[in-house]
């Protein structure tokens, strides 16, 4: 199921401004119901302790509870709607005694229970339920408290506007928090916009590459984040698969070319001998002209599997000591032949050297080496191959005295079906494929391989991989 970033982003973003604005503003009214009900509860008190005071006896009993208000207090109480303020007064058997004018009707209240004293307390503890009460009926709130002579004292406020001014201030927080949240979701559209355009761009560039448009890259340059960055990364991406597709295609063609031109000859010579009857001996030239052109083409196909094989990382090397200073020597010896029939001389000067890896792989490598030294050497030229040790390396020098290879061409060398002449590398047999097996077999084994050419002078081809360091002989130790 597609889901949106944009809207995904949006309904995060809308929630956590809902939640902080609606949790603001209800601390804040919270804050302010709570200041308003403090200050109507200090008027309360004070109308209370007034009230109290002014409770007497007239001889000293219950049943003479009288309430004389003086002037100042009296006229606390007023009549509404001068004034809110009202007070009631029961007595002992719980009849009203007093009441302002304002009061309004209401049935006598108890008090909360008290726990028994303890008669071990001296002087005995007072309870929280001794304290006056505050209760909220309405749009009224009251102070209940027991007075002197066993009476009972309500001093009471209506809150009527105080609830008025509460409800206008919601009212306006709630607005100011709904315009809030519009604005804050106005902005996150054009912010989400904003920041999701690179992503769209990098989509659009993703789609035109996948319908063929493979030159199509993502515009980065004004973008500064980490989409900038993704961005860079995806074009350095879409870059190195423009060049594996690329050189796929040339490798696609230059291997059909390989294998065309000695097909050619392969069919070419089956159908003369099957035209007409021939001799014997022109029978054996035909069947030797097919058996190079077989072995071409098994060179180029074998070529072809080794480095596919490398490619996705399924040819398996084993890891055993190998004396390369023998390989070396092996190989020399193995292609002799091909020096003599080219009268080039082959000079060796190795040094005793042990790497891990695979003993017939180095082998190849080596005989790659020997066979381009010697193929592309002039008549009566010189190989020469040095093999010593470096430090932690094993570093082996193949130099030729050939023509060289032009400045240009260096960088294409190990490059599968590069040739720097053509015409002139397969009049001598070569399928463009031997230095990229080399390089891979090398880099397989952790080393690192180099090539130096000078035009009309000759070749450089060195060699480094990681030797067995022997450990050095300890001197006998006397008795």
């Amino acid at each position: 199921m597609f889901r949106s970033i944009r809207w995904t982003l949006l309904f995060w973003y809308a929630l956590i401004l809902l939640a902080t604005v609606g949790g603001f503003g209800t601390a804040l009214f919270q804050t302010l119901r709570h200041a308003t009900d403090k200050e109507i509860d200090a008027k309360l008190k004070i109308n209370h302790q007034a009230l109290r005071s002014a409770i007497a006896t007239t001889n000293g009993t219950a049943a003479s509870v009288t309430v004389n208000l003086p002037p100042d207090v009296r006229s606390r109480f007023r009549a509404m709607p001068r004034t809110e303020a009202y007070f009631m007064v029961w007595n002992a058997e719980r009849a009203v005694i007093a009441a302002s004018e304002g009061a309004p009707a209401r049935e006598f209240l108890v008090a909360p229970a008290r726990p028994e004293p303890n008669p071990r307390d001296y002087p005995p503890k007072k309870h929280a339920n001794d304290k006056p009460w505050h209760v909220e009926r309405g749009l009224f709130r009251e102070l209940n408290a027991t007075g002197p002579f066993g009476t009972t004292l309500v001093v009471g406020q209506r809150t009527e506007k105080e609830r008025e001014r509460l409800q206008a201030f919601l009212l306006a927080v709630i607005g100011a928090g709904a315009a809030a949240l519009a604005f804050g979701l106005a902005g996150g559209w054009l912010l989400t916009a904003r920041l999701l355009a690179p992503i769209r761009q990098i989509s659009d560039s993703a789609v035109a590459i996948a319908a063929g448009r493979r030159s199509q890259r993502i515009d980065a340059k004004r973008t500064h984040n980490e989409l900038g960055q993704l961005a860079q990364t995806l074009n350095c991406t879409f870059d190195e698969l423009q060049a594996a597709i690329d050189r796929q295609v040339r490798f696609t063609a230059d291997a059909s070319h390989e294998l065309r031109t000695p097909l050619a000859i392969l069919l070419a010579h089956a159908e003369l001998a099957l035209k007409r009857e021939r001799s014997l001996d022109r029978y054996r030239e035909g069947l030797e002209s097919c058996l190079e052109a077989g072995r071409r083409m098994q060179s180029v196909v074998e070529g072809l599997l080794t480095l596919s094989r490398a490619d996705s990382r399924h040819v398996p090397l084993s890891r055993e000591q190998v004396a390369w200073d023998e390989v070396v020597r092996q190989s020399a010896t193995f292609l002799q032949s091909l020096a003599e029939e080219a009268h080039v001389t082959v000079e060796l000067d190795l040094a005793p050297v042990t790497v891990i890896g695979d003993r017939d792989r180095l082998a190849e490598a080596v005989a790659n080496l020997f066979t381009n030294a010697i193929r592309y050497n002039c008549e009566d030229g010189y190989v020469r191959v040095a093999l010593v040790a470096e430090g932690l390396n094993a570093r082996l020098t193949v130099q030729d005295t050939g023509l060289g290879i032009p400045e240009g061409d260096l960088p294409h060398v190990f490059e599968r079906f590069y040739r720097v002449d053509t015409a002139r590398s397969r009049e001598r047999g070569g399928s463009g494929l031997g230095l990229a097996i080399t390089r891979w077999i090398i880099e397989a084994h952790g080393g690192a391989i180099d090539l130096i050419s000078h035009e009309g002078v000759g070749t450089t081809v060195t060699v480094q991989l990681p030797r067995v360091i022997e450990p050095l002989p300890q001197a006998p130790t006397g008795s």
